[in-house]
């Protein structure tokens, strides 16, 4: 314990490393799809794929968010991998009638 005053008094002990604040990731913008889109009450960004942006959806799991993808890719005639963004507003209101449906 004197060592540790001692040190401290000459000015031996170093100090902790500050930290450094992340910065956030920047999203590539794209034509033709939009930043955020809203699904059954939530805000989702916009670049993310149909399965993926659908687990922001309350009660829709890793579990369900594939086949729940598979029924609106059915009936929107697009890809289960398309971007949410890119929807227009009939596609999002019929998306958010079979969401609210399931």
């Amino acid at each position: 314990m004197a060592k540790a005053k001692k040190k401290k008094e000459e000015g031996e002990i170093k100090e902790a490393p500050k930290k450094v604040a992340k910065k956030p990731k920047e999203i590539p913008e794209e034509e033709g799809v939009r930043g955020i889109v809203r699904l059954a009450g939530k805000d989702v960004r916009g670049h993310l794929p149909l399965k993926r942006a659908l687990l922001a959806v309350r009660g829709i799991s890793h579990t369900t968010s594939k086949p729940v993808s598979r029924i609106i890719a059915k009936e929107l005639n697009v890809a289960q991998d398309v971007k949410v963004g890119t929807f227009d507003d009939a596609q999002i209101e019929k998306l958010d009638g079979i969401l609210m449906n399931i």
